[in-house]
């Protein structure tokens, strides 16, 4: 394993493990206990524990985890905003995947 780094900063996005063997770590406190998000590789794990137990423990997609993330911030569904951030992470214009939906639609 090459390292291990702690990042509690909840208003900037965690860094993500993007070699083989990091592993990034994140806690998040919640009442009464914590959220440790690791990010292994391709894949993300969530422990949740309440005092000294663990109450839940999950490994996830990174594509899982992005999908219940989006689920949690944004209980209504899809917003505008979503919309530019795929587009910037596809390096393309947000037009054009409006036009291809409409097209695939069609």
């Amino acid at each position: 394993m090459r390292g291990i780094a702690m990042h509690n900063d909840t208003r900037t996005p965690a860094p993500i493990a993007d070699a083989p063997g990091d592993v990034t770590t994140r806690a998040i406190p919640l009442d009464g206990g914590t959220a440790i998000v690791e990010h292994v590789e391709d894949r993300v794990e969530l422990t949740i524990r309440l005092g000294e137990r663990i109450v839940c423990g999950l490994a996830l997609t990174a594509l899982e985890a992005a999908a219940i993330g989006r689920a949690l911030h944004s209980p209504d569904g899809a917003t505008t905003g979503d919309l530019f951030h795929v587009a910037d992470t596809l390096g393309v214009n947000a037009g054009d995947i409006l036009r291809l939906r409409e097209t695939a639609h069609a």
